[in-house]
């Protein structure tokens, strides 16, 4: 399906709104952010000069909640030009949780558990974020937070987004984040993030794009300080 076909779709979608008071929580958000990982946990980026203009969709491996934030420091570019394809049952479950981090960062629900076939609403939300111009993607394709540094094995349905959006798609390897903030805590710990940002793969109409992209994060790791 081409992303012209996509958007017509986008009543099933959800993508980030852009209210005015949603807009000042995330400048507020992104400072203190861009503070924390300056003083507190400094982000250490390679290979930013690989970014190609946007639109683009950054394919990266996950080991925690801190790893949306570092890709978008190391990239460069404001946060607002970023939604992050979030899972459905952690972040959406529940109306607080919903709310509080829709004023906090842009983010499209993604069910995880689902069959490739069932991902329409997701990719809706993505063609519509994308319409509002010069933005990006992240996607986390293994699905879930891995253990630190480790790279799991990547979801089926994630071949389809740089498939049906068209988006080159940008390997990414972030090291020291799990250790950082690991699953069940709330702040920080101090210590360093590195981002090795791969080179652009374009889109295929196949799972092959996914496959190298897991090959170079894998590489990438190898190399890593």
């Amino acid at each position: 399906m081409p992303a012209t076909e996509v958007r017509k779709r986008s009543h099933t979608a959800s993508p980030p709104s852009s209210s005015l008071c949603q807009q000042i929580t995330q400048v507020i958000f992104e400072r203190f952010a861009r503070l924390l990982c300056k003083v507190w946990c400094p982000v250490h980026v390679v290979g930013r000069n690989n970014l190609p203009k946007s639109p683009f969709l950054i394919c990266a491996n996950h080991a925690s909640h801190l790893d949306s934030i570092a890709l978008m420091i190391a990239s460069g570019q404001p946060f607002g030009r970023f939604a992050t394809m979030a899972a459905e049952d952690y972040f959406f479950r529940n109306k607080l949780r919903r709310s509080g981090f829709k004023y906090l960062l842009n983010l499209i629900s993604i069910d995880r558990l689902s069959a490739p076939s069932s991902v329409h609403k997701t990719l809706s939300g993505c063609a519509q974020f994308l319409k509002q111009g010069n933005r990006n993607l992240i996607l986390f394709p293994e699905g879930t937070r891995s253990a630190a540094d480790e790279i799991g094995t990547f979801k089926a349905a994630a071949a389809l987004f740089p498939m049906r959006l068209g988006l080159p798609v940008i390997p990414v390897f972030i090291g020291g984040s799990g250790r950082v903030l690991p699953k069940g805590r709330f702040f920080p710990k101090r210590g360093s993030i590195e981002v090795r940002i791969g080179k652009p793969l374009r889109a295929r109409g196949d799972d092959s794009t996914m496959e190298d992209a897991r090959s170079q994060i894998m590489a990438m790791r190898e190399t890593s300080g």
